[in-house]
């Protein structure tokens, strides 16, 4: 499977992916959602930094009801965020593999890699909104936020490392193949 999403990979796919990476982010992030939820909680959000789950609920708590009202319109929109990262992050690191010919290369197998960091995001998204859901009552997945939250800000340097020595390795095949 891995060898056919490389093999299909194109650089159209890549501009669509930047395309709507751009709108989305643009829309959810330049003062839509995002300024809505950051104006209700008057701060921060507790996606941005590793909270605990005290933290968090005391967050949700100070948001008070129209603040959580407008965070939990916000954690239905950020999950769009992941779906534009994991789908940017996958057609790179494919089309990167396709120009670099990596093959049966081990490093094939980091096209997967989007997967993870869209997957913690998203669940982040979920552990949210469902301890915005579960107030006044603490949610059971509140103590999952630290490990979801740090998962991501893991991965997705990871990510963007993989994808610039993907793209380092085509450049200096392509400089090889030229001096030849």
């Amino acid at each position: 499977m891995t060898g056919r999403g490389i093999s299909s990979a194109s650089g159209k796919r890549v501009l669509l992916a930047l395309a709507l990476f751009v709108a989305g982010s643009a829309f959810l992030f330049a003062g839509g959602p995002y300024q809505a939820a950051r104006n209700a909680a008057g701060g921060p959000l507790p996606e941005e930094s590793v909270s605990s789950a005290a933290e968090l609920h005391r967050f949700i708590e100070e948001l008070g009801p129209e603040g959580r009202r407008v965070y939990l319109g916000f954690q239905g929109w950020d999950l769009l965020n992941p779906m534009l990262i994991g789908f940017l992050g996958f057609a790179l690191l494919t089309w990167l593999m396709k120009l670099g010919e990596f093959g049966a290369s081990p490093m094939r197998h980091l096209v997967w890699l989007p997967l993870p960091v869209a997957a913690s995001d998203g669940l982040e998204n979920a552990v949210l909104a469902r301890a915005v859901l579960s107030f006044p009552e603490a949610s059971g997945t509140q103590a999952l936020l630290p490990v979801l939250t740090s998962t991501k800000f893991a991965l997705l340097p990871l990510m963007v490392l993989a994808i610039i020595g993907c793209a380092y390795r085509v450049v200096v095949a392509r400089r090889g193949s030229e001096k030849r």
